[in-house]
């Protein structure tokens, strides 16, 4: 993807949607910070679009999945060219 390798660094269940979200981003050659697997279930967001374009997002955030200072890999970002933080 453009010429880098993709890492995310998330947190999500150990269930079946935080399973299938790391299979995923494995097939699509993002690494992912895998050990962070853990907690009651994976954060997940509705998005309802009508016929008009209009849409509407419900989440459901895991509180447990905050991330925190020490959930960053250093040696990841040090030598990445390009962060992208959201949250």
């Amino acid at each position: 993807i453009l010429g880098g390798t993709p890492y995310l660094t998330a947190k999500v269940g150990e269930d079946e949607i935080g399973r299938s979200m790391a299979a995923q981003f494995a097939n699509l050659g993002i690494e992912f910070n895998e050990a962070l697997l853990q907690g009651p279930k994976t954060s997940t967001a509705i998005v309802f679009i009508t016929p008009d374009s209009e849409r509407t997002i419900r989440t459901v955030f895991a509180k447990e999945h905050e991330l925190r200072p020490e959930d960053l890999d250093r040696e990841v970002i040090t030598l990445s060219a390009w962060v992208f933080l959201e949250g």
